[in-house]
């Protein structure tokens, strides 16, 4: 079993917490880092997108139960990006917008405000169909790897089957 974890957001530092069990965890474990050590866990766990706490319990487990840490999916960096470019491109059109209100007191729209404009829409249009995509990708995996991880588990249940 794979234990691959999801980034919440691009923005640095921020990450998210470990799913939620019926239930709870009660059980704790305290650690104590250097503040190299520290900065090592806090590094990859920005980079699968936890919170420090949340990357060593998923580590913890992953190592007792001898599967690979939690890691961020390749295709999850370009999606993040993406999100990103089709971020750049909407604040593009709402520059573009602002600059034809103010534009429309001459109630004339210069010819570089209608080409801006095409290039904004076509961008933003390629942009989302690029993401959509991408999500597209991350669902089946997300569905293959839930597949995996219950034929994993109803093998280590019965492995005389």
């Amino acid at each position: 079993m794979t234990h691959t974890v999801e980034a919440a957001t691009s923005r640095p530092g921020v990450g998210r917490y470990r799913r939620h069990t019926a239930g709870g965890r009660h059980r704790q474990v305290r650690l104590r880092y250097t503040e190299q050590e520290y900065a090592t866990v806090q590094q990859a766990a920005q980079t699968a997108g936890l919170t420090p706490t949340g990357y060593v319990a998923e580590a913890a487990l992953a190592a007792a139960s001898a599967t690979d840490p939690p890691s961020i999916q390749p295709w999850r960096h370009a999606l993040i990006e993406l999100i990103d470019a089709r971020n750049q491109v909407r604040r593009i059109g709402l520059n573009i917008n602002q600059a034809a209100r103010a534009l429309n007191t001459t109630a004339e729209m210069p010819p570089w405000m209608q080409h801006a404009l095409l290039i904004t829409d076509r961008s933003l249009t390629k942009i989302d169909d690029a993401a959509d995509a991408i999500g597209a990708l991350a669902r089946q995996y997300r569905r293959e790897e839930r597949g995996r991880s219950t034929a994993s588990a109803a093998e280590h249940r019965n492995p005389h089957t």
